[in-house]
């Protein structure tokens, strides 16, 4: 287990809430509210959130902010969506400081919420009772047992009908093609500003492959791998465009006779090959470090977007 795994796990017995390991939430009911707590990149922050209605009506903007400020620099108020009330809450960062923090903030949190009148309610039929920490992809929704297992059917039929979906090809690649000319003019922008113009692989892949994926609304294999051919295609030609253009100035020669001209100044060693080559293999590395993660995390997202769990 990691260390910040552990420091999760030490703040659930501490709280009496439970840990997740695999989403990496904090949750449970405390004081009859159903409580969230995940954790932000800063290890420092963690966010706080939880649904509650007073007589079957929402809050109003001004409670949470006065609960914020009522908590002694504890709570910072965040967002407010659908009932869903998030708080940015600072717990420190020794075990001993980050355990007494939190109990202080559930415990101011819950016991304000009960003198206002607010009871735990299920997000989706907005009925006082008890509910449970759900997530839905990415999202986390607070739900009674009856309205999980709605959504549930629902979200399964949108996976079906996703798998159904026609792959637009055609528009795919005019997609690809589109984000990949992005990175490729950024080749050629950085060339001409003599920067490392090799980061612009990167924007070139992760641009070819999302405007696939937008135009075709799908990402399949079969999309990464035209993705994959229209970034090289457009790095090719922006890093020929960039030596022509340094060509054409030098020779004082206009740009498409340079660009012609580029595989016979290199011929005649006008050009060094070596250094031609060096240029487009590192600006490709980079297409590469790019597109990798970019594959792995869309087809991963498109999994996990209809993945429903009930944290119990």
């Amino acid at each position: 287990m990691s260390q910040i795994q552990d420091k999760m796990q030490a703040l659930a017995s501490a709280s009496g809430l439970k840990y997740d390991p695999t989403t990496g939430l904090l949750y449970g009911t405390y004081n009859g509210f159903t409580v969230c707590i995940r954790r932000t990149q800063n290890n420092r922050m963690y966010l706080l959130s939880f649904h509650v209605t007073r007589n079957g009506e929402q809050a109003e903007l001004n409670d949470w902010k006065e609960l914020a400020k009522e908590s002694g620099g504890l709570l910072t108020f965040n967002t407010f969506i659908a009932n869903v009330s998030t708080y940015s809450i600072k717990l420190g960062t020794k075990d001993e400081e980050m355990t007494e923090n939190l109990r202080n903030v559930l415990n101011h949190v819950t016991e304000r919420l009960n003198e206002l009148g607010f009871r735990n309610t299920c997000e989706r039929c907005r009925e006082e009772k008890e509910t449970c920490l759900c997530t839905f992809g990415e999202a986390i929704r607070f739900l009674c047992d009856d309205c999980y297992s709605i959504s549930s059917e629902d979200v399964n039929e949108q996976a079906l009908a996703y798998e159904e979906k026609h792959e637009n090809v055609p528009a795919g690649i005019v997609g690809a093609i589109g984000g990949a000319l992005i990175g490729a003019i950024v080749v050629v922008l950085l060339g001409q500003l003599n920067r490392v113009s090799a980061i612009s692989g990167l924007i070139a892949a992760v641009c070819s492959i999302k405007g696939y994926e937008l135009l075709a609304k799908k990402l399949s294999i079969k999309g990464v791998i035209i993705s994959c051919v229209a970034m090289l295609v457009m790095i090719y030609v922006a890093h020929r465009v960039d030596w022509a253009i340094a060509a054409a100035k030098f020779f004082e020669v206009d740009f498409f006779t340079a660009f012609r001209a580029i595989p016979d100044l290199i011929k005649e060693g006008a050009i060094e090959l070596k250094d031609y080559l060096l240029g487009f293999g590192q600006t490709l590395l980079f297409a590469a470090l790019g597109a990798v993660p970019t594959v792995i995390v869309s087809m991963k997202g498109q999994k996990k977007k209809f993945q429903t769990a009930k944290l119990s």
